[in-house]
């Protein structure tokens, strides 16, 4: 029987790109578009314990997030790491945010990212705790 990964995560990370991936806070909105139509910033693809994934910054900014998507969209699919997951502190996840702030447009477009990049049977905890 073949063994096939369900997903992979960057654990690695540098000061600077800590210090950036901070900074998305900070960036106002056509900033952060331009950031992305120039590529997906690898900081912005890294698994950082103890904070919040790229996604959690971006949920409610409609504008960033298919930005982001059509970024994604250019990778290679085997490319994509693992994009939405739990807090670690909030246990909450983008999805969990856009649900409670009833952003619809962010809930389809998660979803469509979850059937994409993390359509397994071990991500359903996601949309069904």
């Amino acid at each position: 029987m073949e063994k096939k990964s369900v997903g992979f995560i960057y654990p690695n990370f540098t000061t600077d790109q800590l210090k950036s991936f901070q900074e998305v806070d900070k960036m106002n909105m056509s900033n952060m578009i331009r950031k992305l139509s120039q590529g997906i910033p690898r900081e912005y693809l890294i698994c950082m314990p103890k904070y919040d994934c790229y996604l959690q910054h971006i949920v409610l900014k409609s504008a960033i997030m298919e930005e982001f998507i059509n970024q994604l969209s250019l990778m290679k699919p085997e490319d994509v790491p693992i994009l939405i997951y739990r807090h670690m502190e909030t246990n909450l996840t983008p999805l969990d945010v856009a649900i409670k702030e009833n952003n619809i447009n962010s809930v389809n477009m998660l979803i469509g990212l979850l059937l994409k990049y993390q359509n397994n049977a071990c991500f359903n905890y996601l949309i069904d705790p």
